[in-house]
């Protein structure tokens, strides 16, 4: 099964959090810290139906698929925040390195709510 909703954060030249995450149409959530967060390494924990609905709720208000499929400018020194959504039977995209919609933004401190309220870290199955 392919994730329904990825979001990856990449490098910079300063301290930018570097993490990968996955969710899955049943809850479970695959997050990979990179560097610069509080968990490193491969690590797996479930949200609930309400939040995977408060999320694909919001993903349909911002016309995530409606929006282009890259961001970017003439700047070496910025991470970009990569959004994956797989969603009734679409799939878009969207490289988010310079400038993209503010809308976005609902989107990243969404999920960033889920990862800190969450304290049900189980470590990867390898």
């Amino acid at each position: 099964h392919k994730p329904v909703f990825t979001l990856k954060r990449t490098a910079c030249y300063g301290k930018c959090p570097q993490y990968e995450l996955k969710l899955y149409a049943n809850g479970l959530i695959n997050y990979e810290g990179k560097m610069f967060v509080e968990k490193i390494g491969c690590f797996q924990f479930s949200i609930s139906k309400k939040k995977i609905d408060q999320l694909f709720n919001l993903i349909n208000e911002v016309n995530y698929f409606s929006f282009d499929g890259v961001y970017d400018a003439e700047v070496s020194d910025i991470p970009s925040i990569i959004t994956v959504v797989n969603y009734q039977n679409k799939s878009h995209q969207i490289i988010d390195r310079f400038k993209g919609p503010k809308e976005l933004e609902k989107l990243y401190k969404l999920i960033d709510s889920y990862i800190e309220s969450n304290d049900q870290w189980l470590v990867c199955d390898t």
